[in-house]
């Protein structure tokens, strides 16, 4: 077990861009179900006062505010492909949003995806450290438990808001190319 702690940090410190996404990844794809839960019967139901200085951009100066309307469903994203964390990947991306916050660049970051929608989509500080407004990790599995769980208090009349029946159709059409774009993004890392 010492011998296997002892590689897997040594390769943490050799890959810190790569850490610091597929931790922010695999921590977005195992806890998902519980802050969404969390957020529906805490916040939504006013018995925490929302803070908003939870996310990436907050520790690094930016601010977490509420978007203009909620942006559920699939939905296109034009991302800077010269970055290179999106080499090899189309200027325009279907991605899964499941969000109602936004938030702003933290100085010394720069927006590297946006849409009609919500202006920030992605952030890049330093090339080292990346946050992620639409979600990459999502599987058919994850998308039905939120739309069975979490979906009712949805207002679907807003503006970005898909119904159960567009987004399950939409999923069997883009989910296979999130995925491709996903495991790129995973192999770009590896090239910082």
């Amino acid at each position: 077990m010492f011998c296997s702690l002892n590689i897997l940090t040594e390769w943490f410190e050799k890959s810190s861009a790569v850490t610091i996404f597929v931790a922010v990844l695999l921590s977005l794809y195992f806890i998902s179900t519980f802050w969404i839960f969390f957020y529906r019967f805490f916040f939504l139901n006013g018995w925490l006062k929302k803070e908003k200085d939870s996310s990436d951009a907050f520790l690094l100066g930016g601010k977490v505010y509420k978007n203009k309307y909620p942006e559920i469903g699939w939905y296109p994203i034009e991302i800077d492909n010269k970055e290179k964390i999106f080499k090899n990947i189309p200027k325009e991306i279907m991605a899964f949003h499941y969000h109602g916050d936004t938030f702003s660049i933290p100085d010394g970051g720069k927006r590297i995806a946006t849409n009609i929608h919500t202006e920030n989509q992605a952030f890049s500080y330093k090339d080292k450290i990346f946050g992620f407004q639409f979600h990459l990790e999502m599987t058919e599995t994850t998308i039905k438990e939120i739309l069975e769980k979490y979906y009712d208090f949805v207002p679907e009349q807003e503006k970005a808001v898909q119904n159960k029946k567009e987004i399950l159709n939409y999923t069997k059409k883009y989910l296979p190319e999130t995925k491709k774009i996903l495991f790129t993004i995973l192999e770009n890392l590896t090239l910082l």
